[in-house]
């Protein structure tokens, strides 16, 4: 039979390990530095989707309260493809504001024939598993590419074209 003492003591922990657990969980966000997020990079126009990046980028914007007039030499900055970096290098003097270059660059590189590119690896491709990337970056990555295809592919043909990456044992 236990004393008062005792059950004081347990009821005190619980009451102390609450408290931690609600000091912990209800920390304000302001806490954690936001300085901590780095400025996305586009890397590799075959492997990233534009439009998932541009919407990332958007978001990282947002949360940062990026200026208006920082979105532009942002956006610059964070693009490493020399080709992208070319093209609008001779553009630049055309360029007048985020939007319309946002516009510019998904004409680029989310046009409709690298929609048409995008859906034949998507039908055609096959997952290399002495490669780099997994089994399920593989699907993922595709999945992501497929998502952002105008029109879009329907669930059934998206699942028939990705079961193919991969032999029959998976």
């Amino acid at each position: 039979m236990s004393t008062g003492t005792d059950i004081f003591n347990v009821e005190l922990s619980h009451v102390n390990n609450a408290a931690v657990v609600n000091a912990t969980s209800e920390m304000p966000i302001n806490r954690y530095s936001l300085s901590e997020l780095s400025l996305l990079s586009f890397v590799d126009c075959n492997k990233q989707s534009v439009v998932t990046f541009m919407r990332d980028l958007n978001k990282y914007f947002e949360i940062k309260q990026v200026p208006e007039n920082l979105k532009l030499p942002l956006f610059l900055r964070a693009i490493k493809v020399p080709f992208a970096q070319n093209c609008i290098g001779s553009e630049y003097h055309k360029i007048d504001s985020y939007q319309s270059f946002k516009s510019q660059f998904s004409k680029l590189f989310w046009n409709k024939l690298e929609q048409s590119r995008v859906r034949c690896d998507i039908y055609q491709g096959k997952c290399d598993r002495n490669g780099r990337e997994s089994m399920s970056e593989h699907y993922f990555r595709y999945a992501g590419l497929a998502s952002n295809l105008q029109p879009p592919l329907t669930e059934c043909d998206l699942v028939t074209a990705l079961t193919s990456h991969f032999s029959m044992e998976i």
